[in-house]
Formats: C-alpha cells, structure tokens, sequence
C-alpha cells in the first residue's frame, strides 16, 4: 500500500490556560502534529515546516481569543495523501465570532 493512499486523523485537545502558561506548547504541539503527517508528502521536509507554521497560528490564536481559559482548544488534523485539513476551534464570545 502506498503510503500516500492512507488517510490519518488525529484530535487532540488541550488546556486553553496551560497553553497561555506554557505558550512554547503551542508550536511544540504544531511540530509534533505536523511531523507526523509530513511523510506522506513528496517533499515532506516542506510540508513539515509549512503545516506546522499554520497550526502554530491558529492553535496561538485560538488559545488567544479564547473566551475561557478552563475550555479546551480542540485541535484536528486529517490527512488524505498529499492533502491535509487542519481545523482548531475553541470557545469564543459572541461579536467574536461575528467579526469573522
């Protein structure tokens, strides 16, 4: 089986307020998630880098704008082959995400 063709997904969710405490979690979190699914990329050192510059983003910002620190950030990768989702949510208030 070529591993290309295997689809992978992974959750995690982790604690808004130790993100905050400990933020070097956020990209550490984002290296591993991406680390893990970059091998099934023809240029996986790329896509490792590239997937975990965006995870580290929106799992630093979710953190953020959390509207409280006790909810979780549910943090989801799914990897289709050469393709990837990546979806970070989190509890926000209102005119937050309204704004978007």
């Amino acid at each position: 089986m070529e591993p290309s063709s295997l689809n992978t997904s992974l959750d995690l969710q982790v604690s808004a307020l130790e993100m905050m405490v400990h933020w070097g979690r956020c990209s550490l979190t984002a290296d591993y998630l991406a680390g893990y699914v970059a091998p099934t990329f023809p240029d996986s050192d790329s896509a490792r880098v590239e997937i975990s510059m965006i995870l580290d983003e929106l799992i630093e910002n979710a953190v953020k704008f959390c509207a409280d620190v006790q909810e979780p950030v549910a943090v989801t990768v799914d990897s289709f082959g050469h393709c990837v989702r990546l979806k970070v949510s989190n509890l926000c208030h209102k005119h937050q995400a309204e704004d978007l």
